[in-house]
């Protein structure tokens, strides 16, 4: 997206096909493996109660240090020699995006609202008829393709406007982030006393 920011359309599609097909590499991992995954949790917290609770209480103190980095983190601070090498062609911008975007693995909300999304459509589509492996590559092309989709449009929005953008704006947009995901933090805090 820095790409966009200085107005490259190449760049700023390359890097939104990048994290699109990295975004469904882990599709795939999640729609084979998520009901052998969703079993042995289901077994293991049924067992050990305690662990659903400190798993959880893990997901909050990630979900705060995330937030307050986001917060922190500055928009100044210049990009490593790597990353920089990486943009300079549209090559090395869709794989700095792709690894970008497998980093996501680290955040502890992707994996499981990602697979939680995919359950709900396979219970769905089960209601249906059979899913087949073909069906959970076609899953996987979709989210891959509506992933790059959305992805393009902010890149369309970015390039349209990136005069517009200042530092101090982006640093505003990643304080209100920050403030999103404390929130959500201190919700599933509340739920967590609650029950």
């Amino acid at each position: 997206m820095a790409s966009a920011l200085r107005g490259r359309w190449r760049h700023g599609l390359a890097a939104a096909a990048g994290a699109s097909l990295a975004d469904g590499v882990l599709a795939l991992g999640v729609l084979f493996a998520s009901s052998a995954l969703v079993e042995l949790l289901t077994q293991m917290i049924a067992n050990h109660p305690a662990l659903a609770v400190v798993g959880e209480i893990a997901v909050v103190a990630a979900l705060v240090t995330y937030a307050v980095r986001l917060g922190r983190s500055s928009v100044l601070r210049h990009s490593s020699e790597l990353r920089d090498e990486l943009g300079q062609s549209v090559r090395g911008t869709v794989v700095s995006a792709a690894a970008t975007a497998v980093a996501n693995i680290v955040n502890p909300t992707f994996l499981p609202s990602l697979a939680g999304a995919f359950a709900a459509a396979l219970s769905f589509l089960a209601h249906r008829g059979t899913i087949t492996t073909g069906g959970k590559f076609l899953m996987a092309l979709g989210f891959v393709g509506g992933t790059f989709a959305w992805l393009a449009v902010v890149v369309g929005l970015i390039v349209r406007n990136h005069s517009r953008f200042s530092l101090r704006h982006i640093m505003l947009l990643r304080r209100i982030g920050a403030v999103v995901v404390f929130v959500f933090a201190l919700v599933l805090l509340w739920h967590i006393a609650a029950s």
